[in-house]
């Protein structure tokens, strides 16, 4: 049989050997849930931060800009998927175990360049350290929730202040540029109200348009009233309002996507662009062909484009990018740059309109914004987009894309169009919107090897971004 002792004390080593071996295994466990636990972490405050950055206004590339910043800042090496309604990453932490992934949508999408700003300097503050994780992500959290930077009547003056500028851009009297700002105005606050209710970006631009044909029906009706003496041109006030309506389109961004390879995104942009913009077409020619087909006569002005001295058009052009860029929420110390960059835009396009037509010079006038913008960016500290979208708006074709769509609704009502009021306006209105976007599209490009931030891990984070299309030169920088 044996000594029954020696068999206890051998069961006793085996048992007490895999007692000492249990708590390095518990350790390695423990370690790699800790792992686990801080890239979750990690990549829900990038996807809080991408996500919050897309709703803003930012770009495709800004958005996976500053989700990879933090990723890479804590060593979590994650893969980065952003389109215009989500942002997907997902950390591969090897063949033995399984990948982390996190899917967080855009819940709202509202202009706000103020808190982009505030977002990109969150995740600085990450990046340099200054930031730790819980700080970081209770400081997303609070950006989520944070109040606009100007309240709703101010937003509603400066659309009324925009709406004014561009009737003084193109010539308007004293009584058409107030009536522009009132009608710009109303239009801000019958958008507001549908989008209360819910209703898609579709039918608000729908309504807003609807109510702007209102106003051209009231003003030709007034016109021909020997009664009222009423000598305000349709033209002026409602291309004014247009321009109010288009400048909201994510058209420079969706340009920008384009260039930078986000395809998918941009194409998305771009079905958004085309899908309000068919909103606006479909509210304003339902509405001013119910007005022609009751007999209300069709006033327009025969001026093509804007005949207003330069010294005029300059400091108009000032006003509306400062308007636009408060209805943007851009912050107080940014207003002087959008009024110089949009100054710029039209002086440029003013000059070389008789060298190369409207359109082309439109597009160059966008390429010197957006060149300068792309330089300046770092060193002003305001995203380049926001600065971009204030210094074009007053290239907007709101003068010819109305005439072109009166022209349409005479046409089909049987009437006798002039050969410069013909539909082909629309097609030198999408020409100059091609121009626009691809003028700011290329200045960005060209501009941006010399904007590259000092620090190491932006600029690792910022070339990731945008991908192949950064030149090899700044690549080996």
């Amino acid at each position: 049989m044996g000594d029954p002792r020696g068999w206890r004390d051998r069961a006793r080593a085996v048992w007490q050997a895999g007692r000492d071996q249990t708590p390095a295994r518990s350790d390695d466990e423990t370690l790699r849930q800790m792992e686990a636990r801080q890239a979750r972490m990690v990549l829900d405050i990038a996807t809080r931060l991408a996500s919050l950055s897309l709703g803003a206004g930012a770009s495709a590339a800004d958005a996976t800009a500053i989700a990879l910043l933090v990723a890479d800042h804590h060593h979590v090496p994650a893969h980065v998927d952003v389109t215009f309604t989500s942002v997907t990453m997902t950390h591969q932490r090897g063949y033995d175990e399984d990948p982390i992934t996190l899917l967080r949508t855009v819940r709202s999408r509202e202009t706000d360049y103020q808190r982009l700003a505030r977002l990109e300097g969150i995740g600085a503050d990450i990046a340099s350290g200054r930031l730790a994780l819980d700080d970081a992500r209770q400081a997303v959290l609070d950006e989520s929730h944070s109040p606009r930077t100007y309240r709703r009547w101010l937003v509603s003056t400066a659309t009324g202040a925009l709406g004014g500028a561009v009737a003084w851009l193109i010539g308007a009297n004293g009584l058409e540029i107030v009536l522009a700002a009132l009608v710009c105005g109303l239009i801000e606050r019958v958008q507001g109200w549908v989008a209360r209710s819910r209703m898609p970006g579709f039918f608000q631009q729908i309504a807003g348009a609807s109510a702007l044909g209102l106003v051209a029906i009231a003003i030709m009706l007034g016109r021909s009233t020997p009664w009222v003496p009423l000598s305000v041109s349709p033209s002026m006030v409602v291309s004014a309002g247009m321009v109010a309506m288009l400048s909201g389109l994510a058209l420079m961004t969706a340009a920008r996507d384009a260039i930078d390879g986000y395809y998918v995104t941009s194409g998305a942009r771009m079905v958004e662009v085309l899908l309000q913009t068919g909103g606006i077409i479909l509210g304003l020619l339902t509405t001013l062909w119910v007005g022609l087909r009751f007999g209300v006569p069709a006033y327009l002005t025969p001026q093509v484009g804007a005949l207003t001295p330069l010294l005029v058009q300059v400091p108009a052009a000032m006003v509306i990018s400062v308007s636009f860029a408060v209805v943007c929420h851009l912050g107080p110390r940014s207003l002087p740059l959008s009024a110089a960059l949009g100054g710029l835009g039209v002086a440029v396009s003013r000059l070389l309109t008789s060298q190369v037509g409207t359109a082309a010079a439109a597009g160059l006038g966008a390429f010197a914004v957006s060149f300068i913008a792309q330089l300046g960016t770092r060193r002003w500290r305001v995203s380049q987009l926001a600065l971009l979208s204030a210094g074009v708006v007053s290239l907007l074709p709101g003068m010819v894309t109305y005439r072109g769509l009166l022209a349409t609704v005479q046409l089909n009502q049987g009437q006798t169009v002039l050969a410069s009021e013909s539909p082909r306006l629309l097609l030198t209105a999408v020409l100059t919107a091609v121009w626009l976007a691809a003028g700011s599209a290329f200045g960005a490009m060209v501009a941006r090897p010399f904007g590259l931030p000092d620090d190491p891990q932006q600029r690792r984070s910022l070339l990731k971004a945008w991908r192949r299309n950064v030149p090899e030169a700044s690549r080996r920088r």
